[in-house]
């Protein structure tokens, strides 16, 4: 390095240890260290140790702080008191052992550079030029990044170190001075108007330079020069002064011992003019001066003298007088050939190791044949020029399909498509070229920083000179009034096309790698590491071209893997949070950013941003914990409002496109405003709020910053206020603007859309520089106020609560924003997967949650319903009276606070649901009133159910009461008339024989008949007669015959609201049924019709109760049974045994056999949705899934036509099989039949063995068995026949059959066994549930709201049943719905979900048979959001089935077959499962 860094008397490695830099001797820092976000503990101004002030320094010189200089340390005494040391400036006669509590500015700096490695040398010394700061020479490498603009003959603008400047160098002789030269050297540089310190100490080798505005009043001096100062004495640094005195125009020599200094004096050969500056005290040392100065050999051009009588003012003029006169006449040279002279003099320049140079070669291996930029990029980076911009073009008409005409969508989207894959080809054939080659082997190699940074270096120097050569030509033509306006169209296009940057070899790179992945064709090897080398560039700090800006564009595949790269490397620390600015062109965003992170966007090299970059910036591990996330992501844009594209039509609908995007990528978006210009800041706020209510309706939450720049009052903190309300007031407007495009409510405000603070999202930022550029430093106030602002979003960061993304999350993002911002209507053309997966798991989980719910409430109805059937049988024990409207009451009450309790459960889980920071949940935070009403909607049709079957069990049992009552009149005459007759028997002299017991049973058993004989009753409306019509209303009458069938299972009689029922049914189904219209005449026929088939069944439900219920069959039913107790009862023979098998296998094995069926349905349904197959029923999307890939595997066109015209058959059969199939294997159904088998038997038995310890039950057969029927009031129905038949003439011993009756639970245990084993057929068991039907209860979670696409009839998937948007996930063709072209009755192929995004129009019943432009769909059907295909491929499931069954769809519906693009023909079902799975994100 061309600099001894510390003077002799310094030891370095202790000033390096007490700064705790001494490692970083060896282990150079970096940039990247230096710009990692970390915790400080430091204040602005003060470090808390010595140990903390190399780093505040860089902190604040990274943002370009001027008052980094100025910084104090803080550090504890023996006295525990803070006392403050400063780095400030020393005189030049102190070293740093006379002041330990000091530490020269330069001596820190010099370290800095020291243990720095060569790219933070670069930024550093680049942002210590910004402040004005003289930086150390390093030749010339460190310089490189140093460009400076300045006017001299015309505006002229290079790097430093290409520049030739004369030099002017300052040097000092001996080792007290009387004069300080930086002191002067800082007056000389600084005009009346502008005071700053550019020198700030003696010290070695440091630079600075002054360059004119081209304004001769206010110019120092008319052309730039260059101005050194060389530390200390340069007796001790006589290869320095050799350095300076060969590349130097002049040598000021300040020296004041003439005569201690003589010999050096007399012996110092300059090849510069030097000029000598000395000090006097009066007019006799003055002449005393001149005489020795006459007497030394030393050839002077000046000699100046400063006496007491001369003040600073009149000395620094003279100083600047003789600087202009030697600089009007003087060489000049480059830093860049002083490198060459530094190396004879054997001084070691930066840029001559071996790793340097070679990358150098590299570099100029690629750029040396560029002469023409335009030329150059047609010629050696094609494929970023035409074929990429006409794919950019045709993308985004197959976006908007403006230029369609009329013409058939689907023929014109596929013509596109075949357009984009002809440019691909195109691009493909495109050989590598020798400079990409080259380029990616440089980033590849060893040297690749190196390498990079020359090209850069390179790069920019080029395209300044081509834009200054163009610029002067297009000066030239506009000051000749007779010049074409085709030349200067011609020069416009130039200079804009003339930018050539390391993103156009990056460019190159992706569109090669795009093409390469297109056509799978990997030639070279290295194409496929391209990503890979991408992200660790971007780890390492360099910049990523996010958007295109020449052919605004973003490279998906690109950016996607490149992202994904970066996941792989930085797993499981790969949490980003996103920081966007946005803003007019040329208002400062990039210098914004570059401020507020130290980095380095692009802002002076050629022109402004075009597209956005972004560049990731690392947190530091211990930061981490706070922002929750390892690095944060920054965006740079170009400007909205650009003068280059505001010539252009669609140059709003760009700078929304932008906005929405970067909007929707950031957890914060910065907006810039200059408030100089309100027209500006007003066009700026359309823009930006349009994109912020955009994000809020698809689900994001942005949060907003805006940064009033240039605000140069001193009171702007105090006179704001109004200019704050009147912001707010003209956001809320813009708000109101932008949602009435969106064809949303106007009743917004900005308040509704994001979170906003008067005070604390503003943020008012003084001026950039301090002065008149070029010689201006950068505003401390700047600094300062970005720094204060740069803390605030670092707090926002650390108090949000919305979990921060990964990598590929953040890919995905992109690529639906983006693909939606090409959509016109990006509101309802968005559709991202990571919300599609957020809100599959949601719906997921509501399911689980809904099924608990109704899970619940079955339970407790089976359980009640249970309870009201026993009722008749505890009052028949019981002999007390059941009053059952209280019961109906009572259990009403009981239903209410089971609603109340598990509606506020699952209203709780809902709500704790969205207040987890769970992963992407806040994406679906918009949907969340949707669920809660959801919730509601399931409470309120639970309990209507609930109530209804509650009134219709107790109705059922007032029924059975009442002829209770008529069987136990029966029962106790015939026990009456049986206990008589045994008497009778026993008091005749012999002993009767079976049959002459069988005949005195037989005469009381005709008694009873003859005494009972009834009448049977008739259902009213059984003789209803209808005629039967035939209509085309199949699907109604199939769905009411379901409903019929549900309603006359159950072993109930029939109630008259079921008709009443049934008619609000068929009136629901014919609301949704709009094509075809039904008219009245028809409907009142359908009505008639499935009431007649309503009316039979009916009739013949109430039959079968009435045959059920008979007392004579009843009591004819058990006559074998009281035949059997009479003749025991004659005998005398014990009845124990016999009556307990008939307790339990009359009364409890069916009542057991009844409980597990009941309980098979909830627990079979539980079993389908566990495990894999429970996928299929976990959402409407995934369940559509499974249907369309069965569909496409069949391969049957029944099947397919069944789905399309008869969907709720077909899911219900197909739900049916699943069970079917999912059952029959591995004996499924018989274990959970065994299960409940079990279950029911234990509590049987407790109930017995509580029933035997209680000795006031025990004693009674009766008490007993009515304990135990009591205990299980809520599980099994007990037959009340076959109960009290076994009871009646029971004259065992209570003991003897309670025993009997324990054992006989064994048995009947075992028998039930069997008799479920023996039963082999799961799908006959399936269909005898009668209650709680699995298939029913699956199909309704599937099923939904109901609602089918009003173009294409595919059925809704939207979550819960109260949503307030019906969405579908894959449309179809609208000929397979048997829609046709009225004018040739062909098929129509034409996707809803393409018509959407055209600017083709329908016409239906709904439109009055009006024509109206189906973008505009929503007006017409305003709860349905059909997003328009992101991708050509979405819809290849349809396309293929209709290309395939074209003619049978045809035949079917009698209509011609569809005019089907060629391409649909070539679509495999591979391909069509792959759109299946691509769609529905299963893989």
């Amino acid at each position: 390095l061309f600099y001894y860094f510390l003077q002799p008397y310094i030891n370095i490695e202790s000033v390096l240890m007490e700064m705790g830099l001494h490692g970083h001797l060896r282990d150079k820092l970096t940039l990247k260290s230096v710009l990692e976000l970390g915790k400080s503990s430091d204040d602005d101004q003060t470090a808390h140790s010595f140990t903390s002030l190399p780093w505040l320094f860089l902190r604040k010189l990274m943002m370009v702080n001027s008052s980094a200089r100025s910084i104090k340390c803080a550090s504890k005494g023996n006295s525990e008191k803070c006392e403050e040391k400063s780095i400030n400036m020393i005189e030049e006669s102190t070293d740093f052992n006379d002041n330990q509590e000091s530490i020269n500015p330069l001596d820190l700096i010099t370290a800095l550079f020291h243990c720095a490695d060569p790219f933070l040398q670069q930024e550093m010394a680049l942002k210590m030029s910004m402040c004005q700061f003289a930086v150390p020479l390093l030749l010339p490498n460190s310089l490189r990044d140093i460009t400076k603009q300045f006017r001299f003959h015309g505006l002229e603008e290079n790097s430093i170190v290409l520049t030739d400047l004369p030099l002017i160098s300052f040097v000092r002789l001996g080792k007290n001075p009387n004069l300080s030269k930086s002191e002067f050297l800082n007056k000389i540089l600084s005009s009346k108007q502008q005071n700053y310190d550019t020198f700030i100490c003696n010290g070695l080798v440091e630079m600075s330079w002054y360059l004119p505005r081209g304004e001769k009043k206010i110019d120092i001096f008319k052309e730039p020069v260059a101005m050194a100062n060389l530390r200390g004495n340069i007796s001790d640094f006589e290869v320095q002064f050799a350095f300076l005195s060969q590349t130097s125009s002049a040598v000021f020599l300040f020296c004041d011992d003439l005569d201690s200094n003589q010999t050096f004096l007399n012996f110092l050969q300059l090849s510069s003019k030097l000029v000598l500056i000395c000090t006097t005290n009066d007019h006799t040392s003055r002449d005393n001066l001149k005489q020795r100065l006459a007497q030394m050999k030393l050839k002077t051009y000046s000699v100046i003298l400063k006496d007491g009588k001369m003040n600073d003012a009149e000395f620094v003029a003279k100083l600047k007088k003789t600087v202009a006169e030697i600089v009007a006449s003087s060489i000049k040279l480059s830093l860049e050939k002083m490198s060459m002279i530094a190396t004879d003099l054997g001084i070691q320049v930066d840029e001559n190791n071996t790793i340097c140079q070679n990358a150098k070669e590299r570099a100029e291996r690629i750029t040396r044949d560029i002469e023409n930029i335009p030329d150059y990029k047609m010629k050696e980076l094609p494929l970023q020029g035409k074929p990429w911009k006409e794919i950019s073009k045709l993308e985004k008409e197959m976006c908007r399909l403006k230029k369609a005409r009329k013409q058939n969508i689907e023929h014109y989207m596929s013509e596109l498509k075949c357009q984009i894959q002809n440019l691909r080809m195109e691009q493909g054939n495109h050989r590598m070229n020798e400079a990409i080659h080259q380029f990616i082997s440089g980033c590849c190699s060893n040297e690749q920083l190196y390498f990079l940074k020359w090209m850069k270096i390179t790069l920019d120097s080029l395209t300044r000179k081509h834009l200054s050569r163009l610029q002067e030509q297009y000066r030239d033509a506009c000051q000749n009034p007779k010049e074409d306006k085709e030349r200067l169209r011609e020069l416009d296009n130039q200079i804009a096309s003339s930018s050539l940057g390391i993103q156009h070899f990056m460019r190159e790179l992706s569109q090669l790698y795009e093409s390469a992945h297109f056509q799978g064709n990997w030639n070279h090897s290295s194409l496929k590491k391209l990503p890979e080398l991408c992200a660790q560039l971007m780890l390492n700090g360099f910049p990523l071209e996010l958007i295109d800006g020449d052919a605004s564009n973003i490279p998906l595949r690109w950016i996607g893997d490149v992202l994904s790269a970066l996941n792989k490397l930085t797993t499981p620390h790969n949490r980003i949070r996103v920081i966007t600015v946005l803003g007019v062109q040329s208002t400062g965003k990039s210098t914004l950013l570059n401020t507020m992170f130290g980095v380095q966007f692009a802002v002076s090299s050629g022109r402004c941003t075009r597209g956005a970059f972004m560049l990731l910036i690392d947190v530091s591990e211990e930061f981490r914990s706070e922002l929750l996330c390892d690095y944060i992501l920054i965006i740079d844009t170009e400007g909205l409002k650009s003068l280059e594209l505001a010539k252009l039509a669609d140059s709003y609908e760009h700078d929304n496109e932008l906005a929405t995007l970067v909007v929707g990528l950031s957890d914060i978006t910065i907006v810039n405003i200059a408030m100089e210009n309100a027209t500006e800041m007003k066009d700026t706020l359309q823009i930006v709020v349009h994109a912020f209510l955009r994000m809020k309706e698809v689900g994001k939450k942005p949060c907003c910053h805006f940064a009033h720049q240039n605000t140069a009052d001193v009171a702007v903190q105090d006179k704001i206020l109004r200019e704050r309300m009147s912001f707010f007031q003209q956001l809320d407007y813009m708000t109101q603007a932008a949602a009435k495009m969106e064809k949303k409510s106007n009743n917004y405000k900005f308040t509704d859309i994001l979170e906003y603070k008067i005070d604390g999202n503003n943020w008012y930022i003084p001026g950039l520089w301090l002065g008149t550029p070029p010689m201006a430093p950068v505003n401390t106030g700047y600094s300062e106020e970005v720094n204060k602002f740069k803390g605030g979003i670092l707090d926002i960061l650390k108090k949000t609560k919305l979990p921060a993304q990964d990598f590929m999350a953040f890919a995905e993002w992109i690529r639906s924003l983006w693909k939606s911002v090409q959509f016109e209507n990006f509101i309802f053309s968005f559709r991202n997967s990571l919300v599609a997966e957020a809100y599959s798991k949601l719906c997921a989980e509501f399911n689980t949650w809904e099924w608990a719910f109704k899970k619940h409430m079955i339970d407790w109805y089976t359980k009640s319903e249970t309870k009201i059937s026993n009722m008749g049988v505890i009052t028949e024990q019981s002999e007390t009276k059941v009053n059952l409207d209280r019961v109906l009451v009572a259990l009403k009450c009981e239903a209410d606070n089971e609603l109340e309790k598990e509606e506020k459960k699952l209203l709780d889980t809902i709500q704790q649901y969205f207040e987890n920071e769970l992963e992407h949940v806040h994406l679906v935070e918009n949907h969340k009133e949707d669920f809660f009403n959801s919730a509601r909607g399931l409470r309120r049709e639970v309990e209507m159910d609930i109530r209804i079957k509650l009134e219709n069990a107790i109705l059922i049992q007032k029924g059975i009461e009442k002829v209770e009552e008529i069987k136990q009149k029966q029962r106790d005459t015939l026990r009456d008339k049986v206990l008589s007759l045994i008497k009778v028997c026993r008091n005749r002299t012999h002993i009767l024989s079976e049959t002459e017991l069988n005949k005195e049973f037989e005469k009381i058993w005709n008694d009873i008949l003859k005494e009972n004989s009834f009448t049977k009753a008739r259902c009213g409306e059984g003789d209803i007669q209808t005629r039967l019509i035939q209509l085309a209303c199949d699907k109604i009458i199939y769905q009411s015959e379901t409903f019929i069938t549900n309603k006359t299972e159950p072993k109930s009689d029939y109630n008259s609201a079921d008709i009443q029922e049934l008619l609000c049914f068929i009136d629901k189904n014919l609301e949704s049924c709009k094509e075809p219209e039904i008219n009245p005449e028809i409907e009142a026929a359908l009505k008639i019709h499935i009431c007649g088939n309503a009316a039979r069944a009916f009739q013949k439900m109430h039959d079968d109760y009435i045959e059920r219920t008979d007392p004579l069959k009843s009591l004819e039913q058990f006559k074998d049974q009281w035949l059997a107790d009479f003749k025991d009862l004659y005998h005398q023979r014990d009845q124990c045994q016999n009556k307990a098998e008939m307790c339990t296998m009359k009364c409890f094995a069916p009542a057991v056999m009844e409980y597990i069926q009941k309980h098979l349905g909830p627990d079979i349904v539980d079993e389908m949705l566990s495990g894999e197959r429970g996928l299929d029923f976990s959402t409407r999307s995934f369940f559509q899934f499974s249907l369309l890939k069965k569909l496409l595997w069949d391969d049957d066109f029944t099947n397919i036509l069944e789905y399309v015209h008869n969907y709720e058959t077909y899911v219900t059969e197909w739900i049916s099989e699943k069970i079917t199939e999912h059952f029959s294997k591995k004996g499924a159904l018989l274990k959970l039949e065994i299960k409940h088998l079990n279950a029911i038997i234990k509590k049987l038995k407790e109930a017995a063995e509580s029933a035997q310890s209680k000795a006031n039950i025990c004693n009674n057969i009766s008490s007993f068995v009515t304990y135990v029927c009591r205990s299980l009031n809520k599980e099994l129905v007990i037959p009340s026949d076959a109960l009290n038949a076994s009871l009646a003439l029971n004259n065992s011993n209570p003991s003897e059959f309670i025993d009997c009756f324990k054992s006989s639970i064994e048995k009947m245990h075992k028998c039930l066994e069997d008799q479920l084993r023996d039963e082999k057929n799961v799908r006959h068991k399936l269909t005898k549930l009668s209650v709680n039907k699995p298939q029913q209860v699956l199909f309704s979670r599937v099923f939904g709201c109901g609602k089918k696409c009003p173009f294409c009839c595919a059925p809704c998937e939207a979550g819960g049943k109260k949503h307030t948007n019906h969405f579908v996930s894959i449309h179809r063709p609208q000929g397979i719905g048997n829609y046709s072209w009225i004018e040739t009755n062909t098929l129509v192929p034409d996707i809803c979900s393409s018509l959407v995004a055209s600017e083709m129009s329908f016409r239906c019943k709904d439109t009055g048979y009006q024509w109206h432009p189906n973008k505009e769909y929503r007006q017409i059907y305003p709860d349905w959001r059909i997003q328009p295909d992101t991708s050509i491929e979405a819809t290849d499931f349809w396309k293929y089935i209709f290309s395939k069954y074209n003619m049978k769809f045809a035949e079917r519906y009698r209509l011609k077959p569809a005019d089907i693009p060629a391409d649909w023909y070539r679509i495999s079902k591979y391909q069509a499962n792959k759109s299946l799975e691509d769609t529905f994100k299963t893989k």
